[in-house]
Formats: structure tokens, sequence, C-alpha cells
């Protein structure tokens, strides 16, 4: 069975495209209020980089969300007492952008490492507004909760949507559901914990439970996979491919389209890719892989602000790039998708499949190459992502912002949430009902283990 590493800390660290982060500078920092003057410095450079470089502004986008914590993060920057303190306000501030792609490094203050550290071991599930209990089929209990250690859950709910980006509803349920389970995140609440505490208790509409807390590790995901290497093998007639990202293009990618090609010029007929849990990449390694099987996706339209050595120069005065307005466009077309007609694709999708993954699956919707099946992703189809790396330059955190803006191929689609062609239910293994349902063949566990 496809084993998935992913959740909240790999969102953290979404790469996407782009160049590499700079080393962090050698200095020592004072943390103590003396040194205010340090961290409002790297406000205002922040801010200036991520004006320089995210596209939100030269599409007009800006929301009052993010203008008051613009001005929220520079008014209270000035009065960090420490680093710590003040990463918090970076993460608070970027997140406003509601892009997962423009956030601060989990590993640039030991505050942004305690955000994920433990998690209570619970799964739950976001639905009208309440946070259920799952079952161990996945699906929801009766039991939500209303208070975890003494604090109410929608004071909860209302810290995590300071903390964390929203993209869209399905990026809301998935914060909701998960990040009141780590205690990093209870500590912001107010809740009465200390990082090494060893449970909490969580007061429901019907019971109160103690729950304790793990160490953080493997995150399950909608249908209780977790992720594995690159795998490509044939079972039966079956070709199933499983990638767990498009960052590496190396011997064993090589091999992996090899592979995939020699299938394909065999005569498989049935393929499987299986995307679950794909944190994404580079989208020409995406290219490369879907030609492998003989299709191509349609490209949407896209904005970019800067190159990689553009993003150099600007890195030089981001006072002055930061008013710069240019950007280059790049014309999409519909009508590159090929199909290819001797081969039954299903894409598999979940809540964990991000960035370039949802190309891959709203190209193959869009181009109708294949079929789709799973969860809606947290990721939009059409999403700012080209991530530009910065560090600030007084306390060496370092953080990501988006460079581009890629738009789904077919404008009439929609552009905010991705809907698989078939959606299956919460808990539900989109792998067994593709094999059952799908293409009406016997699944055996032991053959996908």
């Amino acid at each position: 069975m496809k084993r998935i590493i992913a959740g909240i800390l790999a969102v953290l660290v979404l790469v996407g495209c782009g160049g590499r982060a700079e080393e962090t500078p050698n200095k020592t920092i004072n943390e103590t209020a003396e040194s205010t003057n340090i961290y409002a410095e790297d406000a205002q450079q922040l801010v200036y980089a991520v004006h320089a470089a995210h596209p939100v502004f030269v599409l007009d986008k800006v929301t009052p969300k993010y203008e008051a914590a613009e001005a929220e993060f520079l008014e209270n920057a000035p009065n960090a007492e420490d680093k710590d303190e003040f990463a918090l306000m970076v993460r608070k501030y970027m997140v406003s952008l509601d892009d997962e792609h423009t956030q601060p490094w989990a590993d640039g203050a030991e505050s942004l490492e305690n955000l994920t550290r433990c998690k209570l071991d619970l799964l739950c599930s976001y639905e009208n507004g309440k946070l259920y209990i799952r079952n161990e089929d996945g699906t929801s209990s009766e039991s939500y909760i209303t208070a975890i250690q003494g604090v109410d859950i929608e004071h909860i709910f209302e810290t995590v949507e300071e903390y964390y980006p929203f993209e869209n509803s399905e990026s809301k349920a998935f914060y909701y559901r998960n990040a009141p389970m780590y205690s990093g995140v209870l500590k912001l609440c107010g809740c009465d914990l200390e990082i090494e505490s060893e449970e909490a208790e969580v007061v429901c509409n019907d019971k109160t439970l103690t729950v304790k807390f793990i160490d953080y590790g493997v995150q399950e995901s909608e249908d209780d996979v977790k992720h594995d290497t690159a795998d490509v093998r044939l079972v039966g007639d079956i070709l199933y491919i499983d990638v767990n990202s498009f960052r590496e293009k190396d011997d064993k990618y090589a091999e992996t389209l090899a592979r995939i090609q020699d299938h394909a010029q065999n005569g498989v007929k049935k393929v499987i890719l299986d995307l679950r849990g794909n944190g994404g990449g580079y989208p020409w390694i995406v290219a490369e892989t879907m030609r492998a099987f003989g299709t191509n996706l349609p490209v949407g339209e896209s904005i970019n602000r800067h190159s990689t050595d553009e993003w150099e120069t600007c890195k030089k005065d981001l006072k002055t790039a930061s008013q710069d307005m240019t950007f280059t466009e790049n014309a999409g077309s519909l009508n590159s998708a090929r199909v290819n007609p001797d081969i039954d694709l299903a894409v598999l999708c979940d809540v964990n499949s991000m960035s370039a993954s949802v190309i891959i699956c709203a190209g193959v919707q869009d181009g109708k190459l294949g079929t789709v099946i799973g969860r809606s992703p947290h990721n939009s189809p059409s999403f700012y992502a080209g991530v530009l790396y910065y560090t600030l330059p007084e306390t060496g955190i370092k953080v990501q912002i988006s460079g581009s803006y890629i738009m789904r191929a077919d404008k009439v689609a929609p552009q905010d949430v991705f809907v698989p062609d078939i959606v299956t239910e919460p808990g539900e293994n989109s792998l067994k009902y593709t094999i059952e349902q799908y293409y009406n063949e016997t699944f055996n566990e032991n053959d996908w283990e």
C-alpha cells in the first residue's frame, strides 16, 4: 500500500519553482527588547521583498486582509522581544496572502519549529462548522469538539486562520481539522500547555477525553494512506505509477520515465497515475512525465514577476524593486492537449496533492485526457507558485515568496477548488475504488502493498 509522508509540516516548506535559498547570515542576535531595531529593519525589508516578488500586486488582487496584516506587522515588529516572537509575526504577515507557497521556512526559528512538533493523537474532520472526531474507517462520528484544554474551539479556529493560508474552502477545512491538534498552535491560542506536555483535555458535545500528544511523524491523509518512494509496476494489465514529487530530475527519475515509456510502447491499456500526497515540484518534470505515456497537458496562462537571476538583482535594492510593477505574461492553450486513445488513464488525488500535481489533475480534466478520482486538494487549480527565496538580513529567517501566478487551462472551469471527476467518500481508499469500480477488476491488497 502506498505510503505518504505529508501534512502540515510538508506544506510549510513547499518548494515549487525557483532558485536556491541564501546561506543564513553569520551574525549574533541579541534576543531582547533592546534589539527591536533589528526586527523593524527586517520587517520593512520583508514587506519590500513581498511587494517586489508576489504577483498579487500586479494583478490588483490585494485584499483588505493583507493590507491590515501588513500594517499590523510593521507596527508590531519593533516591539518583538526576541527572534521567536518576531518569527511568528513574520508567519502571520506572510500567510495573510492566503498563498500556500508564500511562507517562512519552518526551521527559521524555534517558535516555528514548535508549531508542529507534537500533535494530539486524534484524527478529525471539519464539516458544517464543527470539528468531528473520525471513526477508524475515516467517517465522522457524532462527537464534535467544543474545547481543548479549556479554550473554546471557535477561538482556536480564529487563531488557526491567523497563522495558516486559506486558499479556498478545502484549505480551510484542511487546517481547521489538523492545526488544532498541534501543541504549538494550542499554545498560541492560550492553552495552558508546555511543549513537553504529554496530554490535553478535549471536551466534546457528548464526552470529555484525555488525549495524548505524539511526536510529529506521519500525517494521515484523507484516505488513510502514507507515502513511499516513486514506484512503477505492472499489476495484471494495469500500469501503476506512484509519484510522490516532481522535484528531482535524477537517475531514479530517468529510470522511471524509461519504464513508463517501455510499458506504453508494449501496449499497456490501463494506467493509474497516483498523485495522492504529491507535494508538487517543477512543471517541466510534470510535462515530461505525461509525455512518457503519450499525452500532452493543456497549458494555462501564467504571470511571472522575475526569473531567478532577475530576483538576485532585485534583492540588492528591494525598496526600488518593490515599485516595479512590470511582469511577463505567457499565453496558454487548451488546444495543446493531446490524448492517447489507446490508454484509459485514471489519476488519483487527495487533499495533500499540491502544486504541480494539481496542474496535472486539472490538465487531465480540462484536456479530457482521462478520469480524476479521489478527494479535492487544498491547493487551488489556479494558484501562486514559482517560489523565490529571501533571507532576512538581520535575523537570518528564510522565507519563500511566490513569483508567478499559474492559471487553469480551462477558463470556464472552477478556478478556486478542483473537484475530481469521481469524488470518493471520506476515508475511502481511492486506489481500491479505481480497481474495483472504475476498471471492474478484483482488488487484492497484497498486490498493492
